[in-house]
Order: structure tokens, then sequence, then C-alpha cells
């Protein structure tokens, strides 16, 4: 009969160590606009623009028939009508929109407050999601959601729901190699945060949380959190192009005087265009840095 295998867990000074150097197990929150803005935001809505464009046509020709027809006040109630219809739409699309923000906000407080069974000071406790640390050993039973990404020591017909990363419904997860899924998009005996236990038990280490999770990753991409970075690495890549242009602009020159030709001769023959260019190639190739790659020419 095989030995049950004894836990010990993380102590707490080993949790607030492990909170320190690797985070807390919360997903960082998209940047959020203000107010002012979000409000603004909303009267980008091609729907709102022609309604205030119609406003501003309807201003004109009440202006004209109060002032050049001497019609009464009354010519401005339509204009005026038109505005009001703006701000009420605009101001009920804000108010819903932070109704949502809210409920959403609500419910991501509810899910990370979620109690989790983890062996710490060698018992089985209880704590909500958000505390998981890197190091934990988490108990998993049918029907719970995984806290944090971790290996598997553990498991008893263990099959996972992870249709949140992968789109697999059900997946089986195990400790025998011999039984691992070469084809799976990930380990066999790991376990990701996100997923839902469909059948089964299972016990794993925590070493992933929060944003470095494999949920947390796709939650940034998803949020556009990454969004800075990509346009930083966009105007590198532009200025690097920039430079390169410029810079053969400059070697190509230089290499069709040093050439001496009758000017006759590159207008008629082409015979100094495409010495020029060939040599500007190479000459290009060797000035730029070797993460730059040159495109195939032929010549």
């Amino acid at each position: 009969m095989e030995k049950r295998k004894h836990y010990e867990g993380l102590n707490d000074q080993q949790v607030v160590e492990s909170r320190a150097k690797y985070g807390v197990n919360l997903l960082t929150p998209p940047k959020k606009d203000s107010l002012w803005k979000q409000f603004l935001e909303k009267f980008s809505d091609p729907l709102i623009v022609i309604l205030i464009i119609a406003g501003i046509l309807s201003i004109g020709i009440a202006c004209y028939e109060y002032f050049g027809l001497g019609e009464g006040l009354t010519v401005f109630f339509e204009p005026a009508g038109i505005f009001v219809a703006i701000l009420l739409a605009t101001g009920l699309a804000f108010y819903f929109e932070l109704k949502a923000n809210k409920a959403f906000n609500l419910l991501n407080k509810v899910n990370n407050d979620e109690p989790v069974k983890v062996i710490r000071n060698s018992n089985v406790t209880v704590v909500p999601k958000k505390d998981i640390v890197v190091g934990d050993i988490v108990l998993l039973s049918t029907g719970d959601e995984v806290p944090a990404d971790g290996e598997l020591l553990e498991s008893i017909t263990l099959h996972m729901d992870e249709s949140t990363l992968t789109g697999e419904p059900v997946c089986s997860k195990t400790t025998i190699e011999s039984e691992f899924d070469s084809e799976a998009t990930y380990p066999s005996n790991y376990v990701l945060r996100g997923t839902r236990v469909m059948e089964g038990h299972g016990v794993y280490r925590v070493d992933k949380v929060g944003d470095s999770t494999e949920n947390g990753k796709l939650f940034a991409k998803m949020t556009g959190s990454d969004i800075d970075e990509k346009l930083e690495e966009y105007d590198e890549i532009k200025i690097e192009n920039t430079q390169w242009s410029q810079h053969s602009q400059v070697i190509f020159t230089m290499t069709f005087v040093k050439k001496k030709r009758n000017i006759y001769d590159f207008i008629f023959s082409g015979n100094v265009s495409a010495e020029c260019t060939e040599e500007t190639y190479a000459l290009v190739k060797s000035w730029l840095p070797e993460s730059v790659r040159m495109p195939k020419v032929k010549f």
C-alpha cells in the first residue's frame, strides 16, 4: 500500500517573504480615464456627431428666422430639443457604463475573496484567493477554480475545464509521466489560474501568481495594458527606418559622384544606377547593426 505523502506547506514567515518577493495574487486592472474624459468620449459616437451637426445647422436656421425674418423665440425650440436629446443620450450612456463598471468591480472583488484550501504550518486551512502566494500547497476538489498556476504533486482522476485559456472543455491532468498528453497545450502535470476542476481531486504547489500567470498575461493583452510598450517599439522601428533611409540616400549620392560617369550614360544606359545601387546596398549593409535585416534585392 502506497504511503500517503505529508506536506507541511509554508509557515507564516515564509508567506510574508514570498508575497514580498513575487507579489500578490491579483490581476493589475487596466488604466482608467478620468470621469470627464469618459463622458466626453460619448460624444465621439457617430450618431451623436450627426445630431450635433444637425443641432448646429438648426441653430443657424433659427437665427436667420429670428433676426432676418422677424420670427419669435419659438424658432429656437427645435435646436434646443436636439441638444437636450444629445445630453440625455450621452448622460444615460455614461450612467449605465459607470453602473456596469461598478458591478464588474464588485464581481472581481467577490472572486478574489473566494475561499481556497491550502496547507500552511502543517495544517489544512482556508484563505482568500488573493492571499495565495508562490510556494503554497493548494488542495483541489470537484467544482473548485484554480487560484494560481502551479505543478501537480498528486492527482486522482483529475479532469479540468481549460476552455477559458485553450478552448478545451475537458482535459486530463496527471502526475504519471507515461500518461502525459504530448499534444496538450499545457503540460499534463500543470494547472492554471481560472480553470476549473470538473472531476477528481488534486494537490499542487503554486509557482506563479497574479500577472505572472497565463491567465494574467491573457488579461493584460485583452485590456491593452501593454499598448505603451508596443508604441515604444513602433517608435524605435520608425526611427531606425528613417535613419536607414537618410543614410542610404547619402551613401548613394556619394557613390554616384565617386563613379564620375557622364550623366547621359546614367540616363540612357542605367549602368551607373545599377552599379551605384549594388555598392550602396553593400555599404548600407555594412553600416547597419546586425539586429536590422536588409531586404533581398536582385540587381
